[in-house]
């Protein structure tokens, strides 16, 4: 809507709002087309309450410095090139066991990998040792939206 395309928005709107992370109409072309506008509009999505976009690049210059150009050139480059190449199939859930430590961290706001698929995958994972969080207040790029409960859940 702030980019006021009036095609994208109506095409938003047939899809209408996700119900976990399903769409009444057509879901697997809701998913690409979505996950594609995402990408052209190098957007993200969460609540604007929680976490504004200003933050969000704050966070980059500081990680980053003045190498944050490059790292935000590469990243819509390579979102670009790889993003139809990803979204073929489902290369996750396909993975059923493993025989390693894993942690599952997932915002609890995170619509590119929603927590609901997350949360299923780790559920039907068969794995001696197995943690999932949910961390409030985040969305996909959780090591910056919160990197002090990040930190310690990695420490």
């Amino acid at each position: 809507m702030k980019r006021n395309d009036s095609k994208v928005i109506s095409k938003l709107s047939s899809f209408g709002a996700p119900i976990g992370y399903t769409y009444q109409n057509n879901d697997s072309k809701a998913k690409k087309y979505i996950s594609q506008m995402i990408h052209k509009y190098g957007g993200y999505i969460c609540d604007e309450n929680e976490f504004a976009m200003s933050s969000y690049i704050s966070l980059y210059f500081k990680c980053y410095k003045l190498n944050t150009i490059k790292l935000l050139k590469g990243m819509a480059k390579s979102s670009s090139i790889l993003n139809n190449e990803m979204n073929k199939e489902d290369k996750i859930s396909c993975i059923t066991k493993l025989d390693v430590p894993i942690l599952l961290i997932s915002g609890e706001n995170d619509y590119i990998c929603p927590v609901t698929a997350t949360e299923r995958w780790f559920n039907n994972l068969d794995a001696s040792n197995k943690s999932f969080v949910k961390i409030k207040k985040a969305a996909h790029m959780v090591n910056f939206e919160q990197p002090d409960e990040w930190n310690n859940l990695l420490i």
